[in-house]
């Protein structure tokens, strides 16, 4: 017998019994008992049955009593604390709209009062939020307008930011427990949920009103139950995976889109919005989700003056340039060079008011008949797809998907485009009448006596519902504003370039940030580098048959690695080939992961410094090494706090030496 290899099978069994369950390698600690008793003359059959007597003599003495079994992590109710604590702390402070609290507050306003309204995002996140907001007793009366706005009494700042913040906690607690279930020792896991508890852009993230906490919670615990379902057997295994399947589903999250026609009414334009631009004042067309008698309109040709439809009807064909008159205000449809009012990189769309000012009506329509069979194909009603071309402009008549605020009654907002290959630019004739009078009294009357179509609720199966609000969600993502000030490219956030700034204090200095804590995040990092050459290392050893380390060891990091190693890249590169304005809140679901892969580098490295005995002094220094690295990432941490809470007045020195980065940038109030 080969006594050097029992000796080494020794130590390996060793570091097993330490860092796995018991049970799980009981074959492999029998084995190297009997190779070591043989060897050492003594009878192995004693020993492997004694642990077998024993249970059976317990089992036999006591068969008819039950026990409750209750088992306290300590470690874990000790993170969980410590958590919130720090996510909780003055969770109304500041009580002004920090960052996209002014859009998720929109959310909330609009879920409380009942006001129907397209998201291009999943719900779940802000349904909650509603919720939260709702068991407060908030009655939705608050204008969310714009960052740094003060908030009224009657808006529970807290109730609505603590669904976030609980989140944000319990993210550090699942981290542990998913870290239990890929690494091989426990301080492992602590380690793991330390970085994310003292990780600065996930403390800031999860004191708002904002969702990315949420969704990064539900996302680990869907991979933790997937994990758990492949160590588990029978209906324990389909439980674990049920579980995965309803988590992930709450990560990603599910309503119908609903038709709108396009509509005008005795409204006009504010003269200013909100933001201080002017509008033309003209009067508002929208597109209205219902059916109404302001969605008819009148297809003429500009040199005809009679309304009345003549005999034969004259058809209207693909390239003809037409008039579209408002059937109840017998005003045109007209577009000028001013800005939208939601969607100032598009042209509004009004009907015209003559006010005898510098401004010609332009009110004249190409038809574009895009699925026409020829160049002489007619408009038809339900049948024939059409594209309105505004002849001055070249734009198409187009809905933009958002809404208008109370002075357009929340109804969605239409603009005239320049890009005239998107899909809202396309319309359809749902349904048709013969104009029979010129007088504009009987008009009237004939369009509010005409039969609407039915109304009924369109039955549509789950899966097709799904498949459209994926796609209406899709197709309204490039329609996302262009150019930020604070936006930054997938390239920079490895290396955390730049910040993004949430609030600053209106009276001071204080301002929040989300800013990572630089020193994880570099050598989170370096981490994926450090793995994607042990994986090229190992690849190549393995081809030449040398093996280095145990199988268990290899295996380990086989599993485990891949786990979090593509998680990462499945989160990050997806970001590269999206035309659209990015922040560095985008990278936080791929960071969760090269954070928890970090931590399990450290914990190979520590595994393959045990399995060599000349290697305790490095051992030894490994642990010194990581202990102090792990002193400086709570430095960072404390000292960066300032930016999360945002509850000190910073001076201009305090703030230069927080610039660690000249890519990052800070707020100076000016002294007057």
């Amino acid at each position: 017998m080969d006594t050097g290899r029992c000796v080494k099978n020794r130590k390996i069994n060793k570091i097993r019994k330490e860092v796995t369950e018991p049970q799980e390698y009981s074959y492999s600690e029998k084995t190297c008992n009997s190779h070591r008793e043989v060897g050492d003359g003594a009878p192995a059959e004693n020993e492997t049955e004694k642990p077998e007597l024993m249970l059976t003599n317990k089992m036999n003495h006591s068969p008819s009593r039950i026990y409750l079994q209750l088992k306290i992590d300590v470690i874990a109710i000790g993170l969980l604390i410590l958590a919130l604590c720090t996510r909780l702390y003055k969770l109304d402070e500041p009580r002004h709209i920090v960052f996209d609290e002014l859009h998720y507050g929109r959310y909330v306003s609009l879920y409380t009062k009942g006001v129907f309204f397209f998201d291009a995002h999943p719900p779940l996140g802000k349904q909650l939020l509603y919720l939260a907001g709702s068991i407060a007793g908030y009655d939705g009366n608050f204008t969310f307008d714009r960052i740094g706005t003060p908030y009224t009494d009657n808006v529970p700042v807290k109730a609505l930011r603590l669904v976030p913040a609980v989140s944000g906690s319990f993210l550090v607690l699942i981290t542990y427990f998913l870290m239990l279930e890929l690494s091989l020792h426990q301080w492992t896991a602590i380690l793991a949920a330390l970085l994310v508890l003292l990780e600065n852009c996930f403390l800031a993230q999860s004191r708002f009103m904002l969702l990315e906490s949420i969704q990064i919670l539900f996302g680990l615990c869907g991979v933790y139950c997937i994990i758990k379902s492949t160590k588990r057997i029978g209906l324990t295994a389909l439980v674990w995976l049920c579980a995965a399947a309803v988590l992930l589903g709450c990560c990603f999250s599910h309503t119908h889109g609903r038709t709108c026609w396009l509509h005008s009414h005795a409204h006009v334009y504010p003269v200013r919005y909100a933001d201080g631009r002017g509008s033309s004042h003209q009067q508002q067309v929208t597109c209205y989700s219902f059916k109404d008698v302001n969605n008819w309109w009148i297809v003429k040709r500009p040199d005809q003056a009679s309304l009345a439809v003549s005999r034969p009807p004259d058809a209207i064909r693909h390239g003809d340039i037409v008039q579209l008159l408002h059937g109840i205000t017998s005003r045109a449809l007209n577009s000028h060079d001013v800005a939208a009012a939601v969607s100032p990189q598009s042209q509004e769309v009004s009907c015209y008011i003559d006010y005898n000012v510098s401004m010609p009506a332009q009110n004249l329509w190409r038809v574009d008949i895009v699925n026409r069979d020829s160049e002489e194909s007619t408009w038809d009603s339900i049948r024939s797809l059409v594209r309105l071309v505004h002849v001055d402009t070249g734009s198409g008549l187009r809905y933009s998907g958002r809404q208008l605020p109370a002075w357009g009654f929340h109804q969605h907002e239409i603009v005239a485009d320049k890009v005239l290959s998107h899909q809202d630019t396309i319309w359809n004739v749902e349904e048709h009448r013969y104009t029979k009078a010129d007088d504009r009294k009987e008009r009237e009357r004939e369009l509010v006596t005409a039969e609407m179509i039915p109304t009924a609720v369109t039955q549509l199966t789950f899966w097709e519902k799904f498949t459209e609000l994926q796609y209406k969600m899709i197709a309204h993502a490039p329609d996302a504003p262009h150019g930020h000030m604070f936006a930054s490219e997938p390239a920079e956030w490895p290396l955390l370039v730049r910040s993004i700034a949430y609030w600053l204090s209106p009276d001071s200095n204080a301002q929040i940030h989300l800013i990572g804590n630089i020193v994880t995040w570099y050598t989170g990092t370096i981490s994926v580098v450090v793995y994607s050459a042990l994986l090229a290392i190992y690849s190549v050893r393995k081809r030449r048959a040398c093996e280095d380390l145990p199988p268990f060891v290899l295996n380990k990091f086989y599993e485990t690695g891949y786990t979090l190693f593509l998680g990462y890249w499945l989160h990050y590169l997806p970001y590269f080939f999206i035309d659209r304005t990015l922040f560095l809140h985008h990278y936080l679901p791929a960071y969760i992961f090269k954070i928890l892969l970090l931590a399990y580098i450290m914990d190979h490295i520590y595994l393959v410094l045990q399995l060599h005995e000349k290697t305790k002094h490095v051992t030894n220094l490994f642990i010194l090494c990581v202990t102090i690295w792990l002193s400086y990432i709570v430095l960072t941490f404390k000292k960066f706090s300032v930016l999360n809470y945002g509850n000190v007045d910073l001076k201009e020195n305090d703030l230069m030496s927080l610039r660690w980065k000249d890519t990052w940038d800070f707020i100076l109030h000016k002294k007057i």
